[in-house]
């Protein structure tokens, strides 16, 4: 059977009995979420956490098998840069109607979601994929993709299904609530079902259904190359009488980025040498050191308080450093507010390719595991717009703006809540 080709019907079917996955959004939520009041969901109930999202304006935001009109405005009404991909041509259509309806661009490709040849490489910041995965009988090939057109440093937000949900017989239980173990993991509704049983679940046009386990769904992601970030777990509602929800969380949800693999190590004398001896062009050459200050700025590079590190990249190359704590303030600024300094300078030669959100997530997960603070803080040049745009697509928003006490240049604090 081409699982794909039923399944497109199957779901073009489902808008027809308005499933609740294939219900858009309302122009209220639309207005609200102009002005910054939204939240999406890729399980029944549970809003994905906001601060798992980088700043939203202007981001390349892919929606996997996520067409509905749900995800995608929502998003695309934040001033993300939307593309919504699925399987189904009404469930793209239903993105197309809230598009026109509300005055937002959307981008739609009808397509199957282990294979996203179409798309290029390193061509989106974020991929948003809510419980759907269920529906292709192999999920590892859509890990593979979705990590092969994620750019350096981009979130992966995915919900799926427990696979413990497929080892039961729903019929029993609808009819004497009896949880009975019945059908053996990973669940196929080609294969575990008896030749009747399955005749007369396609007969009905149900979308057909394929569990993976847990290997496939979280260690599949970390085969590709993803760091997991977040974890949480959701169920039906009490109302929607899922009698397994009764009793444990049925799906789940991940937050995972693509790093490149860089190291972290405490700064020695040598490579604190060599960034010293690293020059910027014209346009930043106030990263440059000044030729008296090359042994004053050694201490500092050394001075435990400062806690500078070395990134290394796989080939144990010195690609960047960074700092936490009093070196990653400018005087001028106010800094009352608890929160760790952060400090980031990229090697000069690698600066400029579209991977300073790599750098910056890197240096967030190296934190969090170092110091794990209450909320972190950078200070950045006021001219330095690149830097800016990289830091607040990692979720940080602007606080303060100040003039250094020595010279009077002007600086921006950003700040970003844990």
């Amino acid at each position: 059977m081409d699982v794909r080709a039923y399944n497109r019907n199957a779901w073009n079917k489902e808008v027809e009995r308005e499933n609740r996955w294939t219900v858009p959004v309302s122009s209220e939520a639309i207005a609200a979420a102009r002005q910054g009041q939204w939240e999406i969901i890729l399980t029944p109930t549970k809003p994905v956490p906001r601060e798992w999202f980088p700043g939203l304006k202007g981001l390349d935001v892919l929606c996997l098998a996520s067409g509905g009109g749900q995800q995608g405005p929502i998003l695309a009404a934040t001033g993300a840069n939307v593309t919504v991909l699925d399987n189904s041509p009404r469930q793209l259509e239903q993105d197309r109607s809230v598009a026109e309806r509300d005055s937002l661009t959307i981008i739609t490709v009808e397509g199957d979601m282990a294979d996203l040849s179409m798309l290029s490489d390193q061509t989106f910041d974020l991929i948003v994929h809510p419980v759907s995965n269920v529906f292709v009988p192999d999920v590892r090939p859509v890990w593979a993709e979705a990590f092969r057109v994620l750019r350096h440093g981009g979130a992966l937000l995915a919900g799926f299904s427990n696979p413990a949900i497929y080892l039961f017989d729903y019929d029993l239980a609808d009819s004497t609530g009896v949880l009975q173990v019945k059908y053996a993991l990973p669940y196929s509704d080609l294969t575990s079902l008896t030749e009747e049983e399955r005749k007369r679940y396609i007969d009905k046009g149900f979308p057909l259904e394929f569990s993976h386990s847990l290997e496939d769904q979280i260690g599949g992601q970390l085969a590709v190359g993803f760091v997991i970030t977040g974890f949480y777990e959701d169920s039906y509602c009490e109302e929607e009488g899922d009698i397994v929800a009764s009793y444990m969380p049925t799906f789940i949800v991940t937050r995972a980025i693509k790093t490149l693999p860089f190291t972290f190590h405490p700064m020695d004398e040598a490579n604190a040498r060599a960034i010293l001896e690293w020059r910027y062009d014209a346009s930043y050459d106030i990263y440059n050191p000044a030729a008296g200050d090359v042994e004053v700025a050694m201490q500092v590079f050394l001075d435990p308080q400062n806690s500078y590190h070395t990134v290394t990249d796989k080939h144990g190359d010195l690609a960047a450093y960074c700092c936490f704590g009093p070196d990653g303030q400018v005087p001028g600024g106010d800094y009352s507010a608890a929160a760790l300094d952060i400090g980031l300078g990229v090697r000069p030669d690698l600066t400029g390719q579209g991977h300073g959100l790599a750098y910056v997530n890197a240096v967030l997960h190296f934190a969090r595991r170092a110091f794990p603070p209450t909320a972190f803080r950078v200070t950045i040049a006021e001219f330095n717009q690149r830097a800016q745009r990289v830091w607040q697509k990692a979720g940080f928003r602007p606080v303060q703006t100040f003039q250094r006490s020595e010279d009077g240049m002007p600086f921006i604090i950003l700040a970003c809540e844990e």
